[in-house]
């Protein structure tokens, strides 16, 4: 079975991050699939020495992509 969690009660949330490496392969599929059409309107930001976390620079990102786009 599995059970849905937010990200503050995922386990390895607390722990140092890792090499982004899944997140790297994510943006990579991405460009695939949109390809230059939608490099405009794709953004992914890699944020140093955060793990499985939100950080506020994260949603201030991510309100600052919706104004542009929306």
């Amino acid at each position: 079975t599995t059970v849905a969690t937010p990200d503050w009660r995922r386990t390895g949330a607390g722990l140092a991050p890792g090499a982004p490496d899944g997140a790297r392969r994510f943006v990579a599929a991405l460009a695939d699939v949109y390809g230059d059409a939608a490099a405009s309107r794709l953004q992914v930001t890699l944020h140093p020495d955060v793990g499985h976390e939100t950080v506020p620079t994260m949603m201030d990102n991510c309100l600052e992509w919706l104004h542009r786009h929306v």
